[in-house]
């Protein structure tokens, strides 16, 4: 086999929508790092999503059903709201029946050429982002490109794949590699951090920036599957340069790794899929602040034990 590896996997654990596409103009960073290779990732996302249903895609369900819930949860409405995700009509379609949207203008990235969408400034009072940035080289230019699109006080939800996903994977080719070749490549992309994602959004002036993390610990019986699943998610290789080769017997010693560390008790292996979840809004007076140094009234030696 000398494909190589992405993402994987799946997991245990008056109102009216606009469906635009890739039509709408796009900001285009100039000096960005080209990590991905934007021709790679279109063609298999676009093939991904032509060839199997969301539900088939389990790890971008999950995405899909948090970012309804957080939504519903939200003391708030908003008039007319960006959706920056695959045409997948059940999230547009689920975000509108929690009636905190009265309209939603959906766009799909144009990875071939572009990242970011352009969009007017202070235009939205909600933009969403989903399994969108994982696959973006100038992450803080997207993120201020969003920012910019804002409305003061407007909001920004986004989810991907970040952190430990796939760790198990990149572990074992790494080992068999080292092993058996003269030197390591890379089969699977760099994943976004927590913190990382957290300064970006600082940098790109969010106010209240967060950024969670949902592990989820995917089963399998048959360790090709997430060869599979990694197929069905549009998520092949898709670094810039040349793709690296995985020899047969690189593979196979990684299989074989993998089996020995990676599985448990009752012969299934098990792989790691962490789901970032970032959220930020664009200033506003109305936000809470926090205090200025100094300006305590009570000290906390007061209301703590004496150690």
């Amino acid at each position: 086999m000398g494909g190589t590896i992405m993402l994987s996997t799946m997991c245990q654990s008056g109102r009216r929508v606009a469906f635009i596409g890739t039509t709408v103009p796009y900001i285009v960073p100039m000096n960005s790092p080209e990590i991905f290779n934007r021709h790679r990732i279109l063609a298999r996302k676009s093939r991904a999503v032509q060839q199997f249903s969301l539900a088939e895609q389990f790890i971008y369900q999950l995405m899909v059903d948090d970012i309804v819930e957080r939504c519903a949860l939200l003391v708030r409405q908003f008039a007319h709201a960006l959706l920056i995700a695959p045409p997948w009509p059940e999230l547009k379609f689920a975000l509108m029946a929690t009636e905190k949207f009265t309209d939603i203008t959906c766009v799909w990235n144009d990875f071939a050429a572009h990242e970011a969408p352009n969009t007017p400034p202070a235009t939205y009072d909600c933009i969403i982002s989903c399994a969108e940035l994982a696959w973006i080289n100038d992450v803080q230019g997207y993120l201020r490109a969003i920012h910019a699109g804002l409305k003061p006080d407007g909001m920004f939800l986004a989810q991907c794949v970040g952190g430990n996903t796939l760790t198990e994977l990149r572990q074992c080719l790494i080992q068999a590699e080292s092993e058996l070749s003269a030197g390591v490549q890379a089969h699977i992309h760099p994943m976004l951090e927590v913190r990382t994602l957290g300064s970006l959004l600082q940098q790109a002036k969010f106010a209240l920036p967060v950024v969670d993390v949902e592990t989820h610990t995917v089963r399998y019986a048959n360790i090709m599957r997430v060869f599979e699943d990694i197929r069905i998610h549009g998520a092949g290789y898709a670094l810039s340069g040349a793709t690296p080769q995985l020899t047969r017997s690189v593979l196979a010693r990684a299989l074989a790794l993998y089996a020995e560390q990676f599985s448990h008790s009752d012969g299934k292996y098990y792989a790691t899929i962490d789901i970032l979840c970032a959220s930020g809004w664009h200033p506003h007076a109305s936000q809470q602040q926090p205090l200025k140094p100094g300006s305590a009234k009570v000290s906390l030696t007061s209301v703590l034990p004496q150690y």
